[in-house]
């Protein structure tokens, strides 16, 4: 099983990496490797999101109005704009009110500029989506499976790893469980 960072920067290929480098003004290396390491980073966020009932099926169907074709879209400069547009929609979403903070761990951990973080994110946000849209039309994942794929794909051995640094910005008490997080979500959801 191949993780979803290899996959985008498999369909990416180096023509994709490289029309992305040039938006940014970055070598395709650095490019590479914040794609490497934002990436597990956001599916981390899904997987820990997707534990909710409400959010698995807010992200399914989130999924249903994505495609693979954002790919074909990242080949085309002019379309980035776009692409972060929804992917900042994106990554605030599954970060909620910590998505600064995960931007600024991100920007630690890169050691690449907040600016170029931010882009990169939001344009990763719509890749990973269409590439899960494409695994649902492939039978691969559905909305009873979706949470244990999100949880294999990216996984991480350490939680110092950016895995762990997701589990960390989204554990709003700080106990290393987030079924309180879940459980709060739901109590809200059903008061408004």
């Amino acid at each position: 099983m191949k993780s979803l960072t290899n996959e985008i920067l498999e369909q990416l290929g180096d023509s994709g990496i490289e029309k992305i480098s040039q938006s940014l003004g970055k070598d395709s290396a650095t490019t590479k490797n914040l794609l490497s390491t934002i990436t597990p980073f956001i599916v981390s966020g899904l997987s820990k999101n997707s534990e909710d009932a409400a959010e698995r099926d807010s992200l399914f169907e989130t999924i249903n109005r994505h495609s693979g074709g954002v790919f074909d879209k990242v080949q085309d400069e002019s379309a980035h704009s776009e692409i972060m547009g929804d992917g900042e929609k994106i990554f605030s979403h599954i970060f909620k009110d910590n998505s600064a903070n995960a931007i600024s761990e991100l920007t630690k951990k890169s050691d690449v500029d907040e600016s170029t973080v931010k882009k990169v994110a939001s344009l990763l946000g719509p890749m990973v989506l269409g590439k899960l849209a494409d695994k649902k039309v492939s039978g691969e994942i559905d909305l009873g499976n979706i949470s244990d794929f999100l949880g294999q794909k990216d996984a991480l051995n350490s939680k110092e790893g950016i895995m762990g640094m997701a589990t960390k910005l989204l554990d709003k008490d700080k106990d290393g469980n987030l079924i309180n997080e879940a459980i709060s979500f739901i109590t809200n959801r059903f008061k408004k």
